[in-house]
């Protein structure tokens, strides 16, 4: 990932309405295969480099890899239903957000996980 995804990728999971989910990956390389806690904070880990090692740790400093495909749909799932639109194009995503009915361009992305990152950052600086 870039420095800026990591940047992006570090505010995303101290917004309010973040949380790990199955089926992301680490920047680490390390995929979630089960999330568990009361605050969902501790997870199965599977090491994609090694099938054998697997072990249950908490997430404490992770990071989500916005590159990978299987994060960005589970950050899709995150956000739900919300004011926002991202559309594809040759060059990647854009995310719109809803300003009092008219709809503004927030972000111009390059894989679905960072267009999710930002559209859950715009959702919480307007709440």
């Amino acid at each position: 990932m870039t420095d800026e995804q990591n940047v992006l990728s570090r505010r995303a999971v101290a917004c309010k309405g973040w949380r790990w989910m199955p089926g992301m990956r680490t920047i680490s390389g390390r995929r979630l295969a089960v999330v568990f806690g009361e605050s969902r904070t501790a997870a199965v880990l599977c090491d994609l480099r090694d099938d054998a090692n697997s072990d249950t740790e908490e997430l404490q400093g992770e990071l989500p890899d916005l590159n990978d495909p299987a994060t960005g749909g589970c950050l899709l799932e995150l956000l739900g239903t919300s004011r926002w639109m991202v559309q594809t194009s040759i060059v990647g995503f854009k995310v719109y957000t809803d300003k009092k009915g008219d709809w503004a361009l927030l972000a111009v992305a390059t894989t679905l996980g960072e267009a999710c990152a930002y559209a859950l950052l715009s959702l919480e600086n307007s709440l």
